[in-house]
């Protein structure tokens, strides 16, 4: 019975089209199986294998249109304050105090303007930013930052 061929991660990185920290990465989180010959790595056939057939189950990603950003704002941040009167009542009184002014999708920004500067404290600590930041994400389908500037 012939014994199985092993090979070096960085065999392996050039037979899959990746860097060898790839390879190591993957041997590191368990995802692909290695043997060890003293203290270097060895991977078999079987091991790319094992690791082909799983990574090869899943499914591809889609790639979802993202919605055009419309030129009338106040329904999406009328939206946004709903949720924020549902899941962060310390936030929701602030936010009614704010406008979201414009999108700029080449910056990746989102304008808002309020009208104290208590407000814009609040809206940009640091929970309450991120959480604005995941919705507009949800809703645009794009990564968005949140600038807040005062009126007064």
């Amino acid at each position: 019975m012939p014994l199985p061929e092993y090979y070096t991660p960085e065999q392996i990185a050039q037979k899959l089209a990746v860097t060898p920290g790839k390879v190591n990465r993957l041997i590191d989180g368990k995802l692909l199986g290695c043997s060890y010959v003293g203290r270097s790595r060895r991977i078999s056939e079987a091991h790319i294998a094992e690791y082909m057939r799983h990574s090869g189950a899943r499914a591809p990603r889609k790639n979802r249109k993202r919605p055009p950003i419309p030129e009338d704002l106040a329904p999406v941040w009328k939206r946004l304050t709903e949720i924020a009167l549902k899941n962060y009542p310390l936030l929701a009184p602030f936010m009614q105090e704010a406008t979201l002014v414009s999108i700029d999708t080449k910056a990746r920004v989102a304008s808002v303007t309020v009208q104290t500067a208590a407000a814009a404290t609040v809206i940009m600590a640091e929970q309450n930013r991120y959480a604005l930041q995941r919705h507009l994400r949800t809703i645009f389908l794009r990564p968005l930052m949140v600038r807040v500037t005062s009126s007064k």
